[in-house]
């Protein structure tokens, strides 16, 4: 998945909340992992907002969470 980092809320398709603990996560929070081998999905953020990409804003609150359901 490509993603581009929005720094307005309003023109983001996901917004995700990053957390430090693996029991923390759940849809729409992420935790960054070092290893690929430890991801379930792996995401590449780009430096070009273009059309075909998905627009991310990253929250500090839960409630304002909004992430897509992915096939895996």
């Amino acid at each position: 998945m490509v993603v581009y980092v929005t720094k307005n809320k309003s023109d983001a398709d996901i917004i995700v909340k990053k957390v430090q603990y693996n029991d923390e996560v759940k849809p729409g929070f992420w935790k960054e992992v070092k290893q690929k081998m430890d991801a379930d999905l792996i995401v590449y953020i780009s430096d070009k907002n273009t059309t075909d990409i998905k627009k991310v804003y990253f929250t500090k609150f839960g409630d304002e969470v909004k992430s897509l359901i992915l096939p895996y």
